[in-house]
């Protein structure tokens, strides 16, 4: 595998810290011997000043690219931003950071040997510091996810790097366009009998203004889980009937 890497950033009105925190991705990777080349791509739907701030800082730093979302979502911004990447090694990786910096490094170097690479909070070695109401909001969340898929995943809303050339098998079939798409392409990607494997990680989760909803968020990816897993009942019946 090529020590190069695309990083895809989703963001949603991240004023206050989209510049900061693209000058200390930026830096990192620059400074990383590990990659030879990277670039970011910041997959935006915002309505604050997040669009001017990266359009700015990518006439000075150009491997940080600017990719428009027109509509809310992101599962929209991930499927838009995994379709445009220049190199083979991807990772979806948090604007906020709350990700340790060196599962960069991690995933990328894991995924010499492994088809798909999870930064997970549930890895028994992972450090982990956030609210109480999201701890159980995804332990509920992965243990039906484990229930109705039959994984063996602790952590599904993780950072994720893969190989383009193994999404490409099966990206055209994710359909969700919210915080589901992750769980979807994981459903998908071991129907391709991808090898998924977990690394540890240190994660401080604690922003207060996060625009993740438990309770709003839930009820609509559970809705979605509920769809995909009838989707291959029925198509598994179908096969069996051929």
């Amino acid at each position: 595998m090529s020590n190069k890497i695309s990083l895809i950033v989703p963001t949603r009105n991240e004023e206050k810290i989209v510049e900061k925190n693209l000058r200390l991705i930026y830096d990192y990777l620059s400074a990383n011997k590990t990659f030879d080349d990277f670039e970011i791509l910041v997959c935006d739907y915002s309505k604050d000043k997040t669009p001017e701030i990266v359009r700015s800082l990518s006439k000075k730093y150009p491997v940080i690219k600017y990719v428009p979302v027109k509509k809310k979502g992101v599962g929209i911004g991930l499927r838009i931003g995994m379709q445009r990447v220049k190199y083979d090694a991807l990772m979806v990786y948090p604007i906020d950071m709350s990700w340790d910096i060196e599962c960069i490094q991690n995933s990328f170097l894991a995924l010499s040997d492994d088809n798909v690479v999870l930064g997970s909070r549930g890895h028994r070695d992972s450090v982990v510091n956030r609210p109480l109401k999201r701890r159980i909001f995804s332990k509920l969340y992965n243990l039906l996810v484990n229930l109705f898929f039959k994984f063996h995943i602790k952590d599904t809303q993780c950072t994720i790097a893969l190989r383009k050339s193994d999404l490409d098998r099966f990206i055209d079939r994710l359909s969700s366009d919210g915080p589901f798409f992750q769980t979807e392409l994981l459903i998908y990607a071991k129907r391709q009998n991808l090898n998924i494997v977990e690394i540890p990680v240190i994660v401080n989760d604690t922003r207060k203004d996060s625009s993740i909803n438990p309770i709003s968020d839930g009820s609509i990816m559970f809705k979605e889980m509920i769809k995909v897993y009838l989707q291959l009942k029925i198509l598994r019946k179908r096969r069996r009937i051929k």
